[in-house]
């Protein structure tokens, strides 16, 4: 799989095969197979050997890593280590000998019956920046994602953003709140500026990372599921996907 989009297809494969209880390893490469410094042979080699293993889970096996899928990201152009799990432990380490951690392929599967393959991609992706202005979504578009600044903060003050949360509300589309931080998530409950992003409508994406939340969403979306059964969601782990523990911002 081409590394650019490989933690979306996991993310998405994660969540769709959950119940499947077989291993299902993804990976790729850096550098082309034809090319004498590839990584591409050691990735294969260490695929296969982890989906020989027989653990169910569906994640990347890259570098010296094999992480679960719905909490992975791509972190680096130009290293063999390109992928990490910012938010939950790996499932194994790959070196002079294969270290499988004892939580691997034990996780709930929750997901919702029902939700069929249909993925629905007409989301309006946002990475807010200071002094950014705010127009309302397009027509067509079915839900909208926010890479809000921290733990989920953006300047409620601005009467722009103030009318672009209100006509989501008015035509039903959800907007889920992810963060721009690499690791950690959303806390709306941490700041006077999340909690009125979360009053004016907003779903908190907790710990999902960007590529598992629109995951989710697409999948949700191509269900014909409501605003509200989004809002539950996001607050259940489907396929091992990291959630915060409480208040996780003030422990």
């Amino acid at each position: 799989h081409g590394t650019d989009t490989m933690a979306f297809t996991a993310s998405v494969l994660g969540f769709l095969l959950a119940d499947l209880g077989k291993p299902v390893v993804l990976t790729g490469s850096q550098r082309p197979l034809a090319f004498t410094r590839t990584d591409a042979r050691s990735n294969l080699i260490n695929a296969v050997d982890l989906a020989c293993r027989g653990v169910a889970e569906i994640g990347i096996a890259f570098g010296s890593t094999w992480i679960r899928g719905v909490a992975s990201d791509k972190r680096s152009v130009g290293r063999f280590e390109a992928f990490h799990s910012p938010n939950l432990d790996a499932l194994a380490e790959l070196g002079v000998d294969v270290w499988v951690a004892e939580t691997a392929g034990r996780f709930e599967r929750r997901v919702p019956p029902g939700l069929g393959a249909a993925l629905e991609m007409d989301i309006l992706v946002l990475t807010p920046h200071p002094g950014m202005a705010w127009r309302k979504a397009p027509e067509g578009v079915r839900a909208i994602l926010i890479q809000a600044f921290g733990a989920g903060n953006l300047p409620m003050g601005r009467e722009d953003l103030k009318a672009f949360l209100a006509d989501a509300r008015e035509r039903k589309l959800p907007v889920v709140v992810t963060s721009q931080c690499e690791d950690g998530g959303v806390d709306l409950s941490a700041y006077e500026l999340g909690r009125a992003l979360e009053a004016a409508g907003a779903i908190p994406g907790g710990l999902h990372t960007r590529w598992a939340a629109l995951a989710k969403l697409g999948l949700l979306l191509g269900a014909g599921r409501s605003v509200e059964d989004i809002r539950a969601a996001f607050a259940v782990s489907w396929a091992g996907e990291p959630l915060p523990a409480g208040n996780w911002q003030h422990r």
